[in-house]
């Protein structure tokens, strides 16, 4: 009973304090340039932790150059304030209990006269605004020893990662990930951002990234997407160095991992690997699937996902069908075995810009499935069903992304992205259930059933993207001439055989049902678009722009189900 007592007062002590350090600190103020004594629109003020300077929280003054943080817990802060051109400003301050509510007043910017740039200040600033971009300086935020991009992602404010890999920015999708403003891999923004390592990155810039059109007008068309841009250090930016991981586990679990930079400038050549039989993708699962096609996942039985073990049961009544039924099952249990690699290259001479990559991705996705039902029934029936399920998915994917930019001269300049993608799936799933049934004094195999699907898929496809560009002396002049073509097939095959046996209580057949059919599938697109565009401005902040586009496409779908 002491124990009890002891334990009761610990838990209402330690509610006590918790409420005591509720996030209900502000801190408030103002700033103002001190030469012209107007207010200071979008300085960046940061609340960092006393002890070990990590990134609490920041916001941006308004048009009045006022600023207030809610939500502070007791402790003491120090506040890094910054805006460009003018000299940092660093005051520690505490939240307590007795004193929740702290007031900066009004604060003067001294400009930076001395002109240091921000190589003295990035090392204190965690965040920086410049125009549209929020630059996140990487050594602000702690790391684990052999982090990666994702892990630094994680902890900076406005970026969520979730569980896939997937990143938002400001609750918008990452759609690009560059490094230091070129592709890497393609589109696909898992493959920088799990594979390069976080002591790589000097800065993470988060910016709208605009159209390829739009970068070249000086235009903005409105054709917006989110992108994150990774700045390397400079010591990095230059030398061979990279990465190595081998484990292994009981059940025969493994997983490796290689990552090889050979970086000089420009030129930069990388080099991944990932290969595990522990549900880890090393790559992007879309890659995989993508217009593959496929069996549709399942779940039951309170089961655990890929790696779960764990059954579950589920009662199951009945009313009007005269009876109720209950049914449990070990839920599925599987693992994915992947294997991923790829290099990328990047490059620059004198008028020619080119970044190309290839990457090869395969998975081998084993499941099974075990399920126990009781159907009860009046005159105290019984029907027991056992099934046993199992499939067995394998997917393939070669893809090659190529960028060349040649620059003419200063006024025209030639754009080449093309880009090709195989694929290859083979899909199984297979289904054997037998059900017995039970009625007072006699017990009878009441039927067997055998189902099995099969299909195996190839697909390719091939894009082009040609655009010649023109610019004249006036800025927003342009004109665009472009061709894009994309031409892709697919072909496939299935069957599915699904002979059931019924049969009486005395063991005798009762009759079947057989499914027996063969399919198979071809498809062919060709979609071609010719176009061009003249931008002319006119009047203040005012452009005219007059597009023509000529679009031809072909596709062709044709599916045959034989039955036997």
């Amino acid at each position: 009973m002491k124990k009890i007592l002891t334990l009761f007062v610990s838990t209402f002590l330690l509610v006590i304090i918790t409420a005591a350090q509720k996030s209900d600190g502000v801190l408030k103020g103002s700033l103002k340039d001190s030469t012209g004594n107007q207010p200071v629109l979008g300085a960046v003020v940061s609340i960092l932790k006393a002890i070990d300077s990590s990134l609490v929280t920041f916001t941006l003054t308004n048009k009045t150059g006022s600023f207030e943080i809610k939500g502070l817990e007791s402790g003491n802060y120090k506040a890094l304030i910054s805006f460009k051109n003018y000299l940092t400003i660093n005051r520690p301050f505490e939240i307590s209990n007795e004193k929740k509510m702290i007031d900066f007043g009004e604060i003067e910017l001294e400009p930076d006269y001395k002109a240091l740039g921000e190589v003295v200040v990035k090392n204190i600033i965690p965040i920086v605004i410049k125009d549209d971009t929020v630059q996140f300086n990487a050594d602000a935020f702690k790391t684990k020893p052999n982090a990666t991009v994702e892990d630094l992602l994680k902890k900076l404010p406005g970026l969520e990662v979730d569980k896939d890999g997937n990143v938002k920015a400001q609750g918008e999708q990452v759609a690009k990930v560059y490094v230091d403003g070129k592709e890497f891999f393609g589109t696909d923004p898992k493959l920088a951002t799990k594979n390069l390592t976080a002591d790589m990155v000097e800065s993470v810039q988060v910016f709208d990234d605009m159209s390829d059109q739009a970068k070249f007008t000086k235009i903005d068309d409105g054709s917006k997407q989110k992108a994150v841009n990774i700045k390397l250090k400079k010591d990095k930016n230059k030398g061979i160095f990279g990465r190595a991981l081998a484990a292994y586990g009981n059940k025969d679990r493994y997983e490796g991992n290689l990552t090889f930079n050979k970086f000089n400038g420009n030129e930069k050549l990388s080099v991944l690997a990932n290969s595990n039989n522990i549900t880890k993708q090393g790559f992007s699962f879309s890659d995989i699937i993508s217009s593959m096609g496929g069996f549709s996942g399942f779940s039951g039985g309170g089961g655990s996902g890929f790696g779960g073990g764990g059954g579950g049961m589920q009662m199951i009544s009945t009313r009007g069908g005269g009876g109720f039924g209950g049914i449990t099952g070990t839920g599925p249990t599987g693992i994915i075995k992947s294997l991923s690699a790829g290099t990328n290259y990047t490059n620059e001479w004198k008028k020619l810009k080119m970044t190309g990559s290839y990457f090869f991705s395969a998975s081998d996705n084993e499941q099974r499935k075990n399920t126990y039902r009781q159907t009860f029934y009046p005159q105290d029936s019984i029907a027991y069903s056992t099934s046993d399920f199992y499939s067995n998915n394998k997917n393939q994917n070669h893809r090659v992304n190529l960028k060349i930019e040649y620059q003419i001269d200063s006024m025209n300049s030639i754009l080449y992205t093309p880009n090709f993608t195989a694929q290859h799936s083979e899909n199984m799933q297979e289904d054997t259930s037998f059900t017995l049934s039970s009625k007072p004094g006699k017990e009878y195999l009441a039927l067997t059933s055998r189902t099995k699907n099969t299909n195996e898929r190839d697909g390719l496809n091939l894009g082009n993207n040609l655009l010649y560009r023109k610019k004249f002396k006036r800025i927003g002049r342009t004109i665009t001439l472009g061709w894009s073509g994309t031409y892709g097939k697919s072909e496939s095959e299935g069957y599915t055989i699904s002979p059931i046996q019924f049969y009486k209580p005395d063991g005798s057949p009762a009759g079947s049902k057989n499914q027996n059919q063969h399919n198979n599938q071809n498809t062919r697109t060709n979609n071609n678009v010719l176009s061009t565009s003249y931008t002319e401005p006119f009047g203040k902040n005012k452009l005219l722009e007059i597009n023509y586009a000529y679009t031809n496409n072909k596709s062709k779908s044709d599916k045959k189900t034989y039955n036997y």
